[in-house]
């Protein structure tokens, strides 16, 4: 069950980001994985999921692509399952065992009004250029006749790109727009470019507005704020925002055990040895095995050893305690979840 398992510092995945193949999540965090799961059921990114008792007994069976087809209606399903596991969740036996197999598709996820008005009021409120200085460059404008002097304000995406929010196919989409060159006569007579404030005001640079046509933040799409929003000092023109397609799909199963969790960091002078684990619980030798080839690869992480927030850690669930007579070999019967963290991997290894 451990073969390619991988442990998060979260309890569950984010089904627009990527995911693995198995995440395995002790009863006491199943709140925060319930949610996670309800979160992709609402944005569409879950499109098929399957609840499991114990190792087969089918509990339910949910198509959101083809059933649940609204946002209203996607925001009820969630809702019912949290209302068919919730119990069972919460009173989890020894042994017991709750899946949720999970297809997914981030390019059904889609947008949320709430989420696309942040999102404009991010964009519009965005700060393209700033006021030039006599050693800065950015924005001036005309001072008399021929000088130019610190303009009174910012040029903000705003200045040169509309954006609004409307009804998508499901939820909301964001429209950024270019403003047409005619329309922004005001503002290229009274604003420029310049490198700094000693330029005269005829030579410094105008204005331009964005090439190109509206862009659009979709289902299955999101915003990049890589190269988005950026302003060429040889044109005086504003680039539109950068949209990338949400690409990953595929399967995944989310397990809840009855297990307590332990986090042992190797690097604590008081933290349990590796001789008093070995003495307590029983581990798969293969499984181990496992694991230090990973800490000896090139990369020293990966699958089973994780980085996570700047330290390595990797998650042990033992098949059962030493002289314990139920001799259990499924993940379900682990008497305990065991985190291990160290800040380096030769730590890990040495453990």
């Amino acid at each position: 069950a451990m073969s390619g398992l991988t442990v998060l510092a979260s309890a569950a995945p984010v089904f627009a980001a990527d995911v693995k193949a198995e995440y395995i999540t002790v009863q006491k965090d199943y709140k925060d994985t319930l949610k996670k799961i309800q979160a992709g059921i609402k944005d569409g990114s879950i499109t098929n999921l399957v609840v499991t008792y114990d190792k087969d007994k089918e509990v339910a069976n949910y198509n959101y692509k083809s059933d649940a087809t609204t946002a209203d209606a996607k925001e009820i399903a969630a809702t019912t399952l949290y209302n068919l596991v919730d119990s069972k969740l919460d009173n989890l036996g020894d042994g017991d065992l709750v899946s949720f197999n999970i297809k997914y598709d981030a390019a059904e996820k889609f947008h949320t009004k709430d989420e696309m008005d942040a999102l404009k009021t991010k964009l519009e409120n965005k700060e393209i250029v700033k006021p030039a200085s006599e050693t800065t460059a950015g924005l001036v404008m005309a001072d008399g006749a021929t000088n130019s002097k610190k303009a009174d304000k910012s040029l903000y995406a705003k200045d040169v790109i509309k954006f609004d929010v409307v009804s998508d196919t499901i939820g909301y989409k964001l429209t950024a727009t270019p403003i047409a060159d005619a329309q922004l006569a005001t503002l290229k007579a009274t604003y420029k470019y310049a490198n700094n404030t000693k330029v005269e005001f005829a030579s410094a640079t105008e204005l331009a507005a964005t090439d190109g046509s509206a862009v659009e933040v979709v289902k299955g799409k999101e915003y990049n704020a890589t190269g988005s929003l950026v302003f060429d000092s040889a044109t005086g023109k504003t680039s539109n925002i950068n949209v990338d397609p949400l690409t990953n799909k595929g399967d995944t199963v989310v397990k809840v055990i009855n297990a307590k969790e332990s986090t042992i960091d190797i690097d604590s002078s008081t933290s349990t040895s590796a001789e008093d684990l070995a003495k307590k619980y029983v581990f798969d030798e293969d499984k181990l095995d496992d694991i230090y080839k990973e800490l000896t690869s090139e990369e020293g992480y990966g699958n089973l050893v994780q980085l996570v927030s700047g330290r390595y850690q990797v998650a042990l669930y033992p098949e059962g305690k030493r002289l314990d007579t139920k001799g259990a070999t499924d993940i379900e019967n682990t008497p305990v979840k065991l985190v291990l963290k160290a800040d380096k991997i030769k730590d890990m290894k040495d453990y």
